[in-house]
């Protein structure tokens, strides 16, 4: 999930990765619609694992410089054949037991669900909903998951470095006019094709929200972003994501990612 927000198959993935990266050279005005889409395909599935991956973390909020809550978090991800599927759940503070379900589908709108224990039952995310704060976050919906690369016009921009690293950037505008953030602005580093930095620009053309991903680990051939770190420049509110464990390809059972059993305790 992590390295999709930025915004998470080591064999066919990334063969069909190193061959789409060949073909990417310098920055040519006149490709930047190819280029720009073929990168975003590539971010799509070069770190996607195997099988699947977990990560406990903690996740700290932050209205300006003050603390306002902090959650111990868990995230699991899983392949089911050309798709996966998301879930994150809180296990501590006020929002424990909250768990939250992507189900990605291949030529529809990716299912989500909201599980909150006081509810007993998951309720199904709006599409129109998407990209609105989860649960008093600086992520939405949609970056946890529910973003699909033809929701998008994709073009790519001229390359710039972001924290010392060599970047591709991306364009990308929303085909929804109604759309809360339209145009969204990438640096996706060049080495493991994870997105560093994303901005997001409101409908006034004003940028809004920023996500960064940092401390990245290469773990059984997967890039993942040990700190990631989502700010409502509007709000002035942060918040932040940091992975203590990281796992890949032990063997996630599927009953978490089942949308009738949300509220099962976890193994």
């Amino acid at each position: 999930m992590l390295h999709k927000i930025l915004l998470p198959l080591i064999s066919s993935a990334f063969i069909m990765a190193g061959s789409a990266m060949a073909e990417i050279g310098p920055f040519n005005p006149e490709t930047t619609k190819d280029d720009g889409r073929q990168l975003a395909e590539i971010v799509e599935d070069f770190n996607r694992p195997e099988q699947d991956l977990s990560i406990l973390g903690t996740m700290t909020l932050l209205s300006g410089e003050r603390t306002t809550d902090t959650r111990q978090v868990a995230i699991r991800q899983k392949a089911y054949g050309p798709t996966d599927r998301y879930v994150l759940r809180f296990l501590d503070s006020i929002k424990r037991g909250v768990t939250f379900l992507t189900i990605e589908n291949e030529h529809t709108d990716n299912d989500q669900y909201l599980y909150i224990p006081a509810l007993g039952r998951a309720r199904k995310v709006a599409v129109n909903d998407r990209q609105n704060a989860f649960e008093d976050t600086d992520f939405s919906y949609e970056d946890l998951g529910g973003r699909k690369i033809d929701d998008y016009l994709h073009e790519r921009r001229s390359d710039a470095l972001f924290n010392g690293r060599e970047c591709y950037r991306v364009e990308a505008i929303s085909k929804d006019a109604s759309a809360r953030y339209p145009r969204q602005l990438s640096w996706i580093d060049k080495e493991n094709f994870l997105p560093l930095q994303v901005r997001f620009f409101g409908r006034d053309g004003s940028l809004e929200r920023v996500i960064v991903a940092g401390e990245v680990q290469k773990i059984e051939g997967i890039h993942i972003p040990f700190r990631t770190v989502a700010k409502d420049l509007k709000a002035n509110h942060t918040t932040i994501i940091e992975a203590r464990q990281a796992l890949v390809n032990t063997g996630v059972d599927s009953m978490s990612f089942d949308p009738d059993r949300m509220g099962d305790t976890w193994r």
